[in-house]
C-alpha cells in the first residue's frame, strides 16, 4: 500500500486475519473464588466459544499445598466447556493465590494434551482465576 510520495506504509494487523489470536474464544468463569480457610471445595468452567479452533490446557497454581484442581491439563473442543474442580485443603489464610490458565491451538486431531506442553511452548493465551481465602 502507498501513501503519499510513493512511500510505503504498512497495514496495522487486524485479529480477524488468520495468524493472529483473539484472547475472547477462551473463557473463565467465574474469574474469582472464595474459600474458608478451613478447607473447601469450588468450581469453574473453562469454554471455548469458537467454532472450529481446539486449544489444549493446562492449570498452574501459584501454592500447589492446600490447592489441588481436576483436571489440570486437558482439550477445550469447539463450543464446548469444562468444569475444573477446586479443593482448598485447610491452612493459613493467604492473599494473593491465584490459578493461571494456559491455552495452545491444537490440532483437530491431537490425542495427547500432555505432548503440547512438552518442553514449554510459548501458550496462545493465558487466562487467571483468583483464589481468595477468608
Amino acid at each position: 500500500m502507498r501513501g503519499r510520495a510513493g512511500v510505503q506504509r504498512q497495514r496495522s494487523p487486524s485479529p480477524l486475519r488468520s495468524g493472529f489470536e483473539i484472547v475472547e474464544q477462551v473463557r473463565a468463569s467465574p474469574k474469582r473464588l472464595e474459600f474458608n480457610a478451613k478447607g473447601g471445595y469450588d468450581a469453574f468452567f473453562l469454554s471455548n466459544l469458537s467454532t472450529g479452533v481446539k486449544y489444549a490446557y493446562k492449570l498452574m497454581s501459584t501454592d500447589n499445598n492446600f490447592f489441588k484442581f481436576t483436571p489440570i491439563i486437558g482439550f477445550l473442543s469447539a463450543s464446548s466447556a469444562v468444569k475444573i474442580h477446586v479443593l482448598r485443603e485447610r491452612g493459613p489464610q493467604a492473599s494473593g493465590d491465584r490459578c493461571e490458565i494456559l491455552f495452545k491451538r491444537v490440532d483437530r486431531n491431537m490425542k495427547d494434551p500432555g505432548a503440547v506442553f512438552a518442553g514449554k511452548p510459548v501458550p496462545d493465551c493465558i487466562l487467571q482465576v483468583e483464589l481468595v481465602t477468608r
